[in-house]
């Protein structure tokens, strides 16, 4: 069997003398390591490690959450906005239109004052609180609330036609005239308000002025044919039987005529 050479003994590590210009640097103290594995653990964590830094970098500040009382107050304003007096108006009056499907009309009356004590230029209230009114007879109420209702600029219009037509129901056809003639302003823009003019007109024998209020009736509104019509009879009125027959055919050929227009123009025609 071959021989297994030996291995050559490593000498030993020569220590190297220091040159004697260098200054020997101070010998760092040596922690011994606890010999228990639970203490040795201990000592590892008792120090934690410090975090690298980027060469000529600062540390950045952090960021603090802002305190509370700097959260701004119109956040906090819609949070607790309050409803305005149109929009309760808005409310009041759309519970008084539940509770008069239901056949609480005194309920429905109450809800309608309501509103109207909140926003007294809810046309809505005003126009279906009279409607209730009318119907239960109570005239003068009904014309108290549709007067102060001609003082009120955005509800005018409509509480004076109101107040117009209510009288003619009440036989004051003088009276209806001259509350139009008063709020003309009101109404210069409405057709609704020049037909109905001009129909009064007609029918108290002032065929001239009835001619112009529909002309001015059908200007604002040339689609309609109730205009038309009224404004042939106006013409037919005045004696001026040709251009009534123009217009007539015109007021014919409209859809939406109510019957007795048409039935009415049928016979002239004829």
């Amino acid at each position: 069997m071959p021989s297994v050479p030996k291995a050559a003994p490593v000498p030993a590590a020569t220590p190297a003398k220091p040159a004697a210009s260098a200054t020997p640097a101070p010998a760092e103290p040596v922690t011994p390591k606890p010999a228990d594995p639970v203490a040795r653990e201990l000592a590892t964590k008792a120090e934690p490690p410090a975090l690298p830094r980027l060469a000529g970098s600062a540390p950045k500040p952090v960021a603090l959450p802002a305190p509370a009382h700097a959260t701004a107050p119109s956040s906090i304003d819609k949070q607790i906005r309050l409803p305005s007096s149109a929009e309760r108006a808005e409310l009041k009056y759309r519970h008084g239109l539940q509770v008069q499907r239901q056949g609480n009309l005194e309920d429905a009356a109450s809800s309608y004052r309501a509103a109207l004590e909140d926003h007294a230029e809810h046309a809505a209230a005003r126009q279906t609180l009279a409607a209730l009114l009318i119907d239960a007879k109570r005239f003068d109420d009904a014309e108290e609330l549709l007067r102060k209702g001609t003082e009120l600029p955005a509800v005018r219009l409509a509480s004076t036609l109101a107040w117009a037509r209510l009288k003619v129901e009440r036989n004051q056809v003088p009276a209806a005239l001259e509350l139009l003639q008063k709020h003309a302003a009101a109404g210069e823009r409405s057709a609704d308000y020049q037909g109905f003019f001009g129909a009064l007109l007609n029918r108290s024998g002032r065929t001239a002025e009835a001619v112009e209020h529909y002309q001015m009736a059908t200007r604002l509104a040339p689609e309609e044919g109730r205009w038309w019509a009224g404004l042939g009879i106006a013409l037919d009125a005045a004696g001026r039987g040709a251009e009534a027959r123009e217009v007539y055919l015109k007021a014919r050929a409209m859809p939406g005529l109510p019957a007795d227009l048409a039935q009415h123009i049928e016979r002239r025609l004829r």
